[in-house]
């Protein structure tokens, strides 16, 4: 059942001329890139995400302070982090920017391959350091970077495309990224439209996120 409602989803999305998700966006190889990253960094991030605090739990026998001190150098390190992305995003590529991250996130994925009962703060701490470090510089110029390239009229349904590669990615800094996308404070809505001509469903779009402000 399953598998005939997804080929029927996905003949409704290439045959219908106003498609919920815009399959037809994957055309496009930056948006198409940048979900298969979002969503190879999404496994990596939920194996961490979720499954350490399983582990010491339930391995352990952590205590939830335990082991929201095991894990939380993930957030220190990140936040750490934000200052040197926010400088460097406006003066260097950022698909320069994206490999610095991905390099390091996979080798924090690596150093977690030696896991053991026996880990605990001390031996997450370098892995958990260099994820939250690198996903700051990975994921937001992979949201960037996906949505930068798509028309404003392609915007709004391709994102029911990134969204679920999203979802799994869990990262502090996307939620921000894309929201900046969606209302338009980015400017490239604005920039796409050229003199400000925005049309209904874009209103409606930045109503539902916050009453954004519409430059004209």
């Amino acid at each position: 059942m399953s598998g005939l409602a997804g080929v029927a989803f996905i003949w409704r999305s290439l045959a219908s001329a106003n498609p919920i998700v815009d399959l037809r966006a994957l055309k496009d190889r930056n948006f198409a890139l940048g979900c298969f990253f979002s969503f190879v960094t999404g496994i990596g991030l939920f194996a961490t995400i979720y499954l350490t605090p399983l582990f010491l739990g339930r391995v352990r026998g952590f205590s939830a302070l335990d082991i929201g001190l095991a894990i939380f150098s993930t957030g220190v390190f990140q936040l750490a982090a934000i200052p040197f992305y926010a400088y460097l995003a406006n003066r260097v590529d950022l698909r320069w920017l994206m490999m610095t991250g991905l390099a390091p996130f996979a080798i924090s994925m690596w150093d977690f391959s030696p896991i053991t009962h026996d880990w605990g703060a001390a031996q997450l701490l370098l892995p958990q350091a260099l994820r939250g470090i690198a996903q700051q510089f990975a994921v937001p110029p992979t949201v960037t970077l996906t949505l930068g390239s798509l028309a404003p009229a392609r915007l709004k349904r391709g994102l029911g495309r990134l969204a679920p590669a999203l979802a799994v990615d869990l990262s502090r800094g996307t939620d921000a990224d894309l929201l900046r996308y969606v209302s338009g404070d980015h400017g490239l809505l604005h920039h796409r439209h050229g003199d400000g001509a925005v049309d209904a469903q874009d209103r409606t779009a930045c109503g539902a996120f916050g009453g954004c402000a519409l430059r004209h």
